[in-house]
This record gives C-alpha cells, sequence and structure tokens, in this order.
C-alpha cells in the first residue's frame, strides 16, 4: 500500500512542514488545558435563598459541632474538600469542588460541604464561608455569627 500526500512534495524538505503540522493536528488533545481541576466551589447565583449555609445559632463552648455549605454543579463537578481555618473566635470555611469531563449534562446538583468546628471560649464567634456566585463568576464571602455560651 502506498501512501499518497494531499499535496505534491517534490523532496524531503519540502514534506518536512507537512508532517510536522500533521504531528501537530494529531496531538492538539494533549495540549488542551486539564478539565480535571480543584476549584473554588460555586455557593450563590442558583436557589432563590442562595447561599445555602447550615449554621447553628447558639453552640457550647469546647464542644464540637457541624457546619454545611452548598455548592453547586452540573454533571462534571464532584466535592473535592472543604477548608477549615479556625483562629480562636472566627472559622472561615472554603469548599472546594472538582471539574472533569468534557460532555456534561447540564443539570443542577447540589454538593453538601460540612466542617466541624469547635470554639474554646464563651462569646461571639463568626464564621466566614468564600465561594463564588454566578453567573459574575465573582468570589463572595458570607459571614454568620454564633453565640457560644
Amino acid at each position: 500500500m502506498v501512501a499518497r500526500l494531499l499535496f505534491p512534495v517534490r523532496s524531503a524538505a519540502q514534506a518536512l512542514p507537512v508532517l510536522f503540522l500533521g504531528a501537530l493536528l494529531a496531538c492538539s488533545g494533549a495540549t488542551e488545558p486539564s478539565r480535571s481541576a480543584e476549584v473554588l466551589g460555586t455557593i450563590a447565583g442558583f436557589q432563590k435563598d442562595d447561599p445555602n449555609l447550615e449554621v447553628p445559632e447558639t453552640a457550647q463552648r469546647g464542644v464540637p459541632f457541624t457546619v454545611a455549605v452548598t455548592t453547586y454543579g452540573n454533571s462534571c463537578v464532584s466535592k473535592v474538600r472543604t477548608q477549615v481555618v479556625q483562629e480562636s473566635a472566627r472559622a472561615t470555611i472554603t469548599p472546594y469542588d472538582k471539574r472533569e469531563g468534557k460532555i456534561c449534562q447540564d443539570i443542577l446538583i447540589p454538593l453538601r460541604h460540612e466542617a466541624t468546628l469547635q470554639f474554646p471560649e464563651a462569646g461571639v464567634a463568626r464564621v466566614i464561608v468564600n465561594g463564588l456566585e454566578q453567573p459574575s463568576g465573582r468570589t463572595i464571602t458570607v459571614e454568620r455569627t454564633i453565640r457560644v455560651q
């Protein structure tokens, strides 16, 4: 079997650019950015009551309790992790999701991120949640206060 080129080539030097172009096109998928990336979770822009945070009004000093934040995605988005940074009477929660795949079902999927907090002192404590708002794509910060007894 003899391969025929679409463009007539008279020498090897003329064939090199054609071969290079073919190799480049064949490998173009390898140069695309990864579709599997950890991203800041989207916490607002899809539901009337967004952001959906579950934070108790009161907590007992020194007793662990759970808070939750809902992020949103489609069939290509999954929950990865929930980062918690706590300093005395302040806790900052940042949910991260992962986007994978090229063909996604465009259905809204809520993803529940939970974090366990514990405040050592009585008084007022702050819970701060970072996330994205859609469709703007801007980062937002939401704050709730808890009375620690």
